[in-house]
């Protein structure tokens, strides 16, 4: 038995010597191709490429991250911009005042009517209360002064073919009768307790001028409904450029203290005319845009920088104007030498349509530019360092 045991102990001894020495023979193998690598690596960074030192490297996986879109240079046409102020109204024949019918006492009927609110047309928003003011009934007053004003003028009508009164006393007693009648055909349609006034359209508050509770004239402002669908965009120009005028057909614009740039066509809009004088105390001319409120975005009564687009020119070289960086008073783009290669490119700059700016040097037809995500790959090169990159020029 003892001789059995000594056998067994000697084959799993020599079974973990063969496993340790194929272990050790594998791992040197694995240092021995790594070692190659290495030197295969040293091999070509020292004969092989070579990186351009005012190459920028940008990974694929970050542009992607980025949203870095390029658009390949070619030259079209381009209408010049006139640069000028102007302000988003709304559109003539879009909005209705609403007018109180009658004086009382004003009661919102309308749940939750606020600014910006949504109404129906027809829907009752106001009523007007007024018989139990001190002055009493409105309608009542009316028809009382109706029926004295006709006793009277038929008294003088009996006095006037006795010659007892002249004939212009006599028009003057009718001209008050037919006033106190139209006041009473006015608020006929009222009863003692209130009149009604309601939503001429379906469309949105946009301005509410009275409170609930608050005591109105007959004919005052209580509302402004406005339909919210076209919109105005008035810009005021230099007198200088009034000879430009005739030539305007379009124009980009830019709300005050936003990124995002519309275009007058883009919205289904167009010109509406533009002024042919100046007032007395401005030098400048009116100019008159109309078009679709698209989205939310866009609301009446915004400032904003205005481009009017007028002749077009052709072969003119342009990029968006999100595509420039500016570094001391230079001007540049990134332009891409390859899939993650980029290369930054000073430029001439010249004029500009709000949306584009035209390129007067430093590039050329086919030219691929960074038209977004510029700023970042901006960073990225002020970085200061060239990440591993591989590919071929």
């Amino acid at each position: 038995m003892k001789t059995v045991y000594n056998i067994l102990f000697f084959a799993c001894c020599t079974f973990l010597v063969s496993c340790i020495g194929q272990k050790g023979h594998e791992s040197e193998k694995e240092h021995r191709h790594s070692t190659d690598e290495d030197s295969a690596h040293e091999e070509h960074a020292l004969g092989g490429e070579k990186h351009d030192s005012d190459e920028i490297i940008f990974t694929k996986e970050c542009a992607k991250a980025a949203g870095l879109k390029v658009e390949t240079v070619v030259a079209g046409d381009f209408r010049e911009g006139i640069k000028t102020s102007g302000q988003v109204l709304a559109a003539q024949g879009d909005d209705e005042t609403l007018v109180a019918k009658s004086s009382g006492v004003l009661k919102i009927t309308a749940t939750s009517l606020v600014e910006g609110a949504q109404v129906s047309g027809g829907k009752t928003l106001f009523s007007i209360t007024s018989g139990s003011m001190s002055d009493g009934d409105v309608t009542n007053k009316s028809r009382i002064e109706y029926e004295a004003a006709v006793r009277e003028y038929n008294r003088a009508a009996d006095l006037a073919k006795d010659q007892l009164i002249t004939q212009s006393e006599l028009n003057e007693l009718k001209l008050r009768m037919d006033v106190a009648k139209e006041a009473l055909k006015y608020g006929k349609s009222a009863t003692a307790a209130s009149t009604t006034v309601s939503a001429p359209f379906n469309g949105f508050v946009k301005q509410l001028l009275v409170k609930n509770g608050e005591f109105v004239t007959a004919g005052q402002s209580l509302a402004v409904i406005t339909k919210n669908k076209r919109l105005q965009l008035r810009a005021d120009v230099s007198e200088k450029y009034y000879s430009h005028l005739e030539h305007i057909t379009g124009a980009n614009f830019r709300l005050t203290g936003s990124s995002v740039s519309y275009s007058i066509e883009s919205l289904g809009g167009r010109l509406v005319s533009y002024g042919r004088s100046t007032a007395s105390d401005v030098c400048f001319v009116p100019v008159i845009f109309e078009f679709n409120n698209v989205g939310n975005s866009i609301v009446a009564g915004s400032f904003c920088d205005v481009y009017m687009l007028g002749l077009h020119r052709s072969n003119v070289i342009s990029v968006p104007i999100e595509a420039i960086t500016e570094d001391q008073g230079l001007y540049y783009v990134f332009v891409q030498v390859d899939d993650e290669g980029y290369r930054k490119q000073e430029v001439e700059i010249g004029e500009t349509d709000g949306l584009r700016r035209e390129i007067t040097r430093g590039l050329t037809a086919g030219d691929k530019v960074v038209v977004k995500g510029a700023v970042q790959v901006k960073l990225a090169g002020m970085s200061g360092t060239i990440p591993a990159h591989s590919h071929e020029h």
